[in-house]
């Protein structure tokens, strides 16, 4: 039996806007990044069915860098994004699936996160159950701000 991750959050911009901010490479590198701890060095995104991402970060403790990337599964602006989830820390594990859909709510929009594919023994799981929130929240400040 498999794990998943969801989170959402209500976001104070359209759907537009948040889809721009979860799409466009200069904007993930602005918000993502945690210069504290690991910064975002590089983003990729080629948006469309099959088409590949892939972002590059480097350790603030260390320097060391690591790379996170995978396919675009699924593209429906502004309201959905799906892409497989490779992270090179966790080499040997098969790809997992993220999925980003956006819901007009008001003036704003909520955003859920389903992070799944993960099975039973899966040690990436624990490093990104609860961060994915922070993820949100970062994107909430970067959409507002």
């Amino acid at each position: 039996m498999g794990r998943t991750i969801i989170e959402s959050a209500l976001v104070d911009a359209t759907p537009t806007r948040v889809f721009a901010a979860l799409s466009t490479p200069s904007e993930l590198m602005q918000w993502w990044t945690d210069p504290a701890l690991c910064s975002a060095v590089a983003w990729e995104m080629d948006l469309r069915p099959t088409g590949q991402w892939r972002s590059r970060w480097r350790w603030v403790h260390d320097g060391s860098e690591f790379e996170l990337g995978g396919e675009v599964l699924e593209v429906d602006p502004p309201r959905l994004l799906v892409v497989s989830w490779r992270d090179e820390r966790y080499a040997g594990f098969p790809a997992t699936t993220v999925r980003y859909e956006l819901e007009p709510s008001g003036g704003g929009t909520i955003v859920r996160v389903t992070h799944s594919g993960f099975d039973d023994v899966r040690p990436d799981h624990d490093d990104y159950n609860g961060g994915w929130s922070s993820v949100l929240n970062k994107l909430a400040r970067h959409v507002v701000g």
